[in-house]
């Protein structure tokens, strides 16, 4: 399985293994399979992040059925941007239900930061239980900036404690940056944030391409994150520290009436 494409399924199904508790249960997770074997997987631990990977359009509606049998609604559905199209065509279609484009990702992925991507005053660190007020006030605003159906403050504090949240400091934190799947070869950078009053200065390049460079040393492969393709000078500024385009996503809401 592609691990870059992919990366929040295998994510989540390595945290559903592990019994982390901040994962509603019951989850649902399945693999569509035929005569040649599997043919794609889907996971949901949360009422909005049902993630399916790439699918045959006849695995679609299978699929689907099996999931609404499961017995949770289905709010939302995160694919690559051909699967999560089928997906919508058969809720509406087949299911009777409504849908809603909501987001088009691209893909990036680097296994390289470009030399003089790291030039900003300051230097990274690593979060602590000292910066949790910080982590709450920026993470308030960065809900508002970037609607999520995560509850963003929670999540930075999760990440915080699992030593996976850091701080661009240029005496005081500048710019923070979130990673998910420290253990596998592939890690994603899950969030990024500069309050306003600090953009404009490097911080955010300097924080991803230092913390991606000391990833890459400690061995993981790639690193890959998401950018909305509604917002085009994200996708400069990270092909600026050597970021590639992969793959595009989709995520649709869905409804029934």
């Amino acid at each position: 399985m592609d691990e870059v494409a992919n990366n929040e399924i295998i994510g989540l199904a390595e945290l559903l293994l592990a019994g982390q508790d901040y994962l509603s249960q019951p989850a649902y997770y399945a693999t569509v399979e035929n005569d040649e074997g599997i043919r794609g997987c889907a996971v949901q631990s949360l009422p909005e992040s049902f993630f399916v990977s790439g699918l045959p359009n006849s695995a679609v509606v299978p699929l689907l059925q099996d999931r609404i049998e499961f017995g949770q609604p289905v709010k939302w559905a995160t694919a690559e941007t051909k699967t999560a199209a089928a997906i919508a065509d058969c809720w509406s279609n087949i299911f009777g239900g409504v849908w809603e484009e909501m987001n088009r990702w691209q893909v990036h992925q680097t296994s390289e930061i470009n030399a003089d991507a790291q030039c900003a005053t300051g230097l990274l660190r690593c979060a602590t239980a000292n910066d949790s007020s910080c982590i709450e006030e920026w993470g308030e605003i960065f809900a508002v900036e970037s609607p999520s159906p995560l509850d963003i403050p929670e999540f930075l504090l999760r990440k915080m404690n699992e030593g996976n949240l850091y701080f661009w400091d240029d005496n005081g934190p500048r710019s923070l940056c979130a990673i998910s799947g420290n253990a596998m070869s592939v890690v994603r950078i899950s969030a990024v944030f500069t309050p306003n009053e600090h953009r404009g200065k490097g911080y955010a390049r300097a924080c991803v391409a230092t913390l991606v460079s000391e990833l890459l040393s400690a061995g993981h492969k790639r690193c890959m994150l998401l950018t909305d393709l509604a917002k085009p000078n994200l996708t400069k500024l990270y092909a600026s520290i050597g970021f590639m385009p992969h793959s595009q996503r989709m995520s649709v809401k869905l409804r029934r009436d």
